[in-house]
């Protein structure tokens, strides 16, 4: 949802960042990104978050080196295992913790034990942490798990039917278990 030519881009996207420049200064602020998930990477771990041209303009000169030098998968590894996903987790594997008490195991991450559904759920939280936290803000979040579902069905990742089911365990009440630390 963050990147749909992430597997095809060099690291950035220049029609992806005109288009949100040109939203942007037609609302008269920020309401669209136009970064790559490599670009937001290089935010995160290298340039910070000040809104600023300069920060974009190295995001997008730092681009094509990280895709030259890590591949699509290291790159979307480090991004998943940096980001944000609201309730103090940073990173996939405590986002999993955290919304389902998935937990690693010695044959596995936590984050590799996610179903399709929790995945998509942990997918839609990113681009905003507060407003689509699944606790604080159920509607919004399942909004949004909608909309990233439809998203995977159009771009051929998922059946239509793999798509009811997702839709169907969201709804279900155990769906979401707080992980939980026992002393």
């Amino acid at each position: 949802t963050e990147d749909q030519n992430f597997w095809s881009n060099s690291g950035y996207d220049i029609t992806g960042i005109a288009r949100a420049a040109l939203s942007d200064l037609t609302n008269g602020h920020v309401v669209q990104g136009g970064s790559t998930i490599t670009q937001q990477l290089i935010k995160n771990a290298i340039v910070g978050n000040q809104t600023t041209i300069t920060r974009k303009l190295q995001e997008i000169i730092l681009a094509p080196d990280v895709t030259r030098k890590y591949s699509k998968e290291q790159i979307l590894s480090m991004y998943l295992n940096t980001i944000y996903y609201g309730e103090q987790a940073y990173g996939v594997d405590a986002a999993a913790f955290t919304y389902f008490n998935l937990k690693d195991t010695p044959k596995a991450t936590a984050a590799s034990q996610l179903d399709l559904a929790q995945a998509a759920m942990l997918a839609g939280i990113p681009s905003s942490p507060i407003a689509r936290d699944p606790f604080l803000h159920p509607k919004a979040a399942f909004a949004r798990i909608e909309d990233v579902l439809q998203r995977m069905y159009a771009q051929g990742y998922i059946t239509h039917q793999q798509r009811l089911l997702a839709l169907d365990e969201v709804q279900q009440p155990k769906f979401l278990h707080h992980g939980t630390i026992k002393p």
